[in-house]
């Protein structure tokens, strides 16, 4: 299914320059072998409905500046979002650390969780992502949008997969 209305804005680690994608088809039964992808931006939703599902915003990424940037008024969790309780994200740490002691291969897992908070009246996505970006040089940081499931912001210290060639 197509989603033109999605859209994810980015900045690489170490770089100045704003990087986006817009429309992306949401992968059911998602299966792709990173050989199989043409050039384009994967991402997999924190919905556990969506749990078999990525979406994937195909071809190549364009420039931006932060200016030209329009992200449409949503809740940054939508509505019926599952938050993870805190006994049970302590429960997956506890996991995660049982796995990576008995597998000499595993060394790290990344778990997360999201929570729900009201937004101040006039919160503008758009300023925070600048924000993160000036506040974190070394990191990837993203704005995504998409209508299934909100607006997202992060940064992420480290380089998840890096493919050449």
């Amino acid at each position: 299914m197509d989603y033109p209305e999605a859209q994810i804005y980015y900045r690489i680690p170490g770089t100045e320059s704003l990087q986006y994608f817009k429309g992306a088809e949401l992968l059911d039964g998602f299966a792709l072998a990173l050989s199989d992808v043409e050039s384009g931006f994967i991402v997999q939703p924190f919905d556990r409905n969506l749990r078999e599902s990525a979406l994937w915003f195909k071809g190549e990424a364009r420039t931006t500046v932060y200016e030209d940037i329009s992200i449409p008024a949503s809740p940054i969790l939508p509505d019926g979002f599952n938050a993870v309780a805190q006994a049970q994200y302590e429960e997956m740490v506890r996991y995660a650390l049982r796995l990576i002691g008995e597998d000499d291969e595993l060394k790290k897992i990344v778990i997360s969780r999201a929570a729900r908070s009201a937004l101040p009246a006039g919160f503008d996505p758009v300023n925070v992502f600048r924000k993160l970006c000036e506040a974190y040089p070394s990191a990837f940081v993203y704005l995504l949008h998409h209508p299934l499931f909100g607006s997202w912001l992060g940064a992420s210290p480290e380089t998840l997969l890096h493919l050449e060639g």
